[in-house]
């Protein structure tokens, strides 16, 4: 068994476990507000949920809307920035590309060996 190249695939698999973690969090972010914003459930509205949707610490619009309960809530402070998005995607990618490196240098034993011994999370 080459020990060396287990580790690296173990390291490369924490390392991507951990990437794809954070990308779903954020990808969940992404995801709340598309659905929100393309919700269609009441007719008078017309396309798009947006008039159903408040933001943390601003007023609403109008008598009209303050009526009506928002569906949807999003905190500013907890949101990504275009930045923080494009670092996670760009980490999840490279994580994912080197623990492919990572296994293609293990000998098929290690392969097997390493699959018997440590489940995916």
């Amino acid at each position: 068994m080459n020990q060396e190249a287990q580790k690296l695939f173990l390291d490369a698999r924490r390392r991507y476990n951990s990437a794809r973690e954070a990308w779903r969090t954020v990808g969940s972010q992404i995801s709340d507000l598309a659905k929100a914003l393309t919700r269609t459930e009441h007719p008078r509205l017309g396309a798009g949920g947006w008039n159903r949707i408040s933001v943390t610490g601003h007023p609403r619009f109008s008598t009209q809307r303050a009526a009506m309960a928002s569906e949807h809530t999003f905190d500013p402070s907890k949101w990504p920035t275009g930045e923080q998005i494009s670092v996670d995607w760009i980490e999840v990618n490279q994580a994912y590309l080197d623990f492919e490196d990572a296994y293609r240098n293990l000998a098929d034993d290690d392969r097997e060996y390493l699959a018997a011994k440590t489940p995916e999370p």
